[in-house]
């Protein structure tokens, strides 16, 4: 076998030490401390997630194993000028707006029933007039 193809090789075995195999690791061991530990009837964990609610506001739409580059500040900047290479997707803080529109769902909803029942008011108003 020639050089490149052992690397070829080594390259292909080796994808255990990425994010996501140590992410899936984590949340496998979690799992199983949490199965081991809920035992108790009275204290049973139920609807248990790894992660946030997509309506939450700390909610993170992005891919887990490849974040977005974060805000720097200015003196990180300056004492460790562009850390991450601009081939990283976005930056920014992430926030997820699945409360908001939550919120907003509300708000519409309460704002119908507001017009509902002054509409009400108001025919038993005119009613009232007319009796």
């Amino acid at each position: 076998m020639g050089l490149a193809s052992i690397l070829a090789i080594g390259l292909l075995l080796n994808t255990g030490c990425t994010r996501r195999f140590y992410r899936n690791q984590a949340d496998r061991e979690v799992a199983a401390i949490l199965g081991e530990k809920n035992v108790i009837p009275n204290a049973i964990i139920e609807n248990y997630h790894p992660y946030p609610d997509d309506r939450a506001r700390f909610a993170d739409p992005t891919n887990p194993d490849r974040p977005p580059m974060p805000p720097d500040d200015p003196y990180a900047r300056f004492l460790a000028p562009n850390p991450q290479k601009p081939r990283h997707a976005g930056v920014g803080r992430i926030e997820g707006d699945g409360y908001l529109r939550l919120l907003a769902a509300w708000d519409a909803e309460n704002r119908a029933a507001l017009a509902k029942r002054s509409e009400n008011n108001e025919e038993a108003a005119i009613q009232a007039a007319a009796a």
